[in-house]
């Protein structure tokens, strides 16, 4: 249930013409505020969902679909609505045999594992710029890069 109220609340920012005057800035917050009034995040039960998923059946991979993409957006795709339209109509045409959606976003948030902001020592540093390839998983397990809290 979860995954149709994400998947519709994505869907209508994308095709309903009259949303299309809402700055693109707008609109991840606006799907949050959609999506979070209905989900709480339930990290264990979606691990445990992920592994429950059969193997074989028809699946939909939709990959980086976020707003960015579309007419006004940073990096506007011209045939974004187009291909928003016909991924829309597949699920509709297929949703009886589909046993599962799954949607991708890029994102590049300041917090993020890849950003060395994200990673601190025993005295509060976090690695230089363009550093972070260097951290190892020996140092990971060792400590000596850890999340920030």
């Amino acid at each position: 249930m979860n995954q149709i109220i994400n998947i519709c609340a994505c869907l209508v920012f994308l095709l309903v013409p009259s949303l299309a005057v809402i700055p693109p800035a707008v609109i991840p917050s606006a799907i949050e505020a959609v999506y979070g009034s209905f989900i709480k995040h339930n990290v264990a039960g979606d691990a445990e969902q992920a592994e429950s998923i059969p193997l074989g059946g028809l699946a939909i991979l939709v990959i980086d679909q976020q707003v960015s993409f579309y007419p006004g957006g940073s990096l506007a795709i011209p045939t974004a609505n187009e291909d928003a339209a016909q991924i829309a109509a597949f699920i509709s045409n297929h949703t009886s045999e589909l046993s599962q959606i799954v949607l991708t976003m890029d994102s590049h948030q300041r917090y993020h594992i890849a950003h060395g902001i994200f990673w601190t020592n025993d005295t509060g540093e976090s690695p230089q710029p363009f550093t972070i390839n260097t951290i190892t998983s020996k140092d990971i397990k060792n400590r000596v890069w850890k999340p920030r809290e």
